[in-house]
């Protein structure tokens, strides 16, 4: 009876220790997310046809309806567009576009040094941007969860590009990394508030 018990908790174990992650791993999952979403989202300004050609130039596997339907729920936005995928340093990154806004996600990745390299992304802002804070929060039930948000106002148009990065340590989730750059609608115009 013991025997009978302890082979289904030991196929678990070994099951559960070929899906651990490194520290150092993760830490280099980070930097490459962090990496792709400044090269993908960022310098792109985040639209569809320039994310795209990116992607095309990186050599990226655009992902069929099929493919992303194959996906963990959760993974990816229900209204994305485009999704490409490649492999880098041992791991899945995930590209993706709606019609407004760009994003990279991977299934693990250090939150300390997603925030880090973040920040340093959302600070540095772009000629004619002016960045500022505009949430950071925690949650830890129903599990582990950071998100940091950016405003990049956009002095000529008076635009705002909304920068932010969802973070979690649980391994109940498809994506412990979710960076994005959220662009106003082309058709609305500024409102300036008095």
């Amino acid at each position: 009876m013991l025997k009978s018990l302890l082979l289904p908790i030991a196929v678990l174990s070994l099951a559960s220790c070929s899906q651990e992650v490194k520290p150092e791993q993760s830490a280099a999952y980070a930097t490459e997310a962090v990496k792709l979403f400044e090269q993908a989202c960022v310098q792109t300004g985040g639209s569809a046809g320039a994310v795209g050609e990116w992607a095309a130039q990186q050599q990226f596997r655009k992902m069929t309806a099929d493919d992303i339907k194959n996906l963990p729920p959760g993974m990816m936005e229900l209204d994305a567009q485009s999704v490409w995928q490649t492999e880098r340093q041992g791991a899945t990154f995930y590209l993706s576009t709606t019609s407004d806004a760009c994003s990279v996600k991977t299934a693990k990745a250090d939150s300390m040094v997603v925030e880090k390299a973040f920040e340093r992304i959302a600070l540095a802002g772009q000629p004619g941007i002016e960045p500022r804070l505009e949430e950071k929060s925690f949650v830890s039930s129903p599990f582990p969860f950071t998100r940091i948000a950016y405003i990049w106002h956009e002095t000529d148009s008076g635009r705002d590009i909304r920068l932010a990065a969802n973070m979690s340590s649980s391994e109940h989730l498809p994506a412990q990394l979710a960076l994005m750059l959220i662009r106003p609608p082309a058709n609305t115009s500024a409102v300036n508030s008095e």
